[in-house]
């Protein structure tokens, strides 16, 4: 059995629309934090 999968992860804005994504394993998240933080807000 094959199993894929992405290391993608994407940050909508409350109409949900796509504002950001980022893809990879052990990346720095700041700038996916700072995106959530900014639209939270």
């Amino acid at each position: 059995m094959d199993f894929s999968h992405s290391n993608i992860i994407s940050v909508f804005d409350q109409e949900g629309e796509l504002a950001y994504q980022q893809e990879g394993l052990g990346v720095n998240n700041e700038e996916t934090v700072s995106k959530i933080i900014e639209l939270v807000n």
